[in-house]
């Protein structure tokens, strides 16, 4: 049997695709605790950006990385929660804002928040 009669006997062999990383499902958290998180997160990196020159750079990238997935995951759950786009925003702004002030008077709370959003937050390799 010559090769071509072959391919068409068995069919052609699906071409191999790069290995896909498998899918993440994250559940969309309330919006309170997502605007939440995104406050917190982003403020945490502002304040992180006037520290110490010395600081662990990859200490800097988690809060950079979560002060971006979270305050993506809060425009997510203010579209489901059926938000305006500029109230979310506003809203963002002001979490952050709340936030600093929080964080800069070293509140217990806020840091304890904190650093429950930051567990929760992806890898984003």
């Amino acid at each position: 049997m010559s090769l071509a009669l072959l391919v068409l006997a068995l069919g052609m062999p699906e071409p191999q695709d790069a290995p896909t990383r498998p899918a993440v499902v994250v559940e969309t958290p309330a919006w309170n605790e997502a605007v939440r998180c995104a406050g917190l997160t982003q403020a945490a990196s502002e304040l992180d950006g006037q520290g110490d020159a010395e600081r662990d750079p990859s200490e800097a990238k988690q809060l950079y990385d979560s002060g971006l997935y979270w305050s993506l995951t809060a425009m997510r759950a203010a579209r489901t929660a059926g938000r305006a786009e500029a109230a979310a925003e506003a809203d963002q702004t002001r979490a952050r804002a709340e936030a600093l002030t929080q964080l800069r008077a070293d509140s217990s709370e806020a840091g304890r928040e904190l650093a429950r959003c930051l567990a929760r937050t992806p890898t984003l390799d």
